[in-house]
């Protein structure tokens, strides 16, 4: 569910999600490879806040919490994985063209076995950067690109928006998106 504010200069917004076994591939949703696990949970808390300046302007913040349990193990002992992330995200109208920036940092979070003991989670944090810019070729029509970046340390964080695996750890996905853009 989630609730949303939105009034002149300001927008805000609160969400939540839960799943009870989404993916029957532990590892695929967690930084932490190697553990697979057959009873899972997952829930994300999300908080946003932006504001608007001239006109098609905006700068917002938003702050996600999501944390995974497993009750069933297999090939490993990971109970339970929770990790906070920040983003930063600016619009800026110049006439026909809308530049944008993006920055997301996701701490390397916590981590426990079974038995409430820590696991190293050092290195497991992640940062990506994306830059961008679309030209309006009329209300509904647009050019754009859209190039980003994921540093992974020792994590193994995607790009969300994807249907890709969780990248291999350490490595530092990127992407180049060029395209047109319509809407009904």
């Amino acid at each position: 569910g989630s609730l949303k504010y939105d009034e002149g200069a300001f927008v805000g917004g609160v969400a939540f999600e839960a799943h009870k076994d989404l993916r029957n591939d532990y590892a695929s949703a967690l930084p932490v490879g190697g553990a697979k696990s057959y009873a899972t949970s997952d829930s994300g808390v999300e908080a946003t806040f932006g504001y608007r300046y001239l006109e098609g302007c905006s700068a917002n913040v938003a702050y996600s919490m999501l944390k995974y349990t497993s009750a069933d193990l297999v090939g490993g002992a990971l109970a339970a994985y929770s990790r906070n992330a920040y983003q930063l995200t600016v619009l800026h109208q110049l006439s026909d063209i809308m530049l944008r920036f993006g920055y997301a940092m996701a701490d390397k979070g916590r981590a426990t076995k079974g038995d409430g003991s820590d696991v190293n989670v050092d290195g497991l944090g992640a940062t990506m950067l994306d830059l961008g810019a679309s030209y309006s070729l009329s209300k509904r029509t647009d050019l754009y690109v859209l190039l980003a970046k994921v540093w992974n340390g020792n994590g193994a964080y995607n790009f969300n928006a994807s249907q890709l695996a969780a990248a291999t750890s350490g490595v530092d996905p990127q992407s180049l998106g060029v395209g047109v853009r319509h809407t009904f």
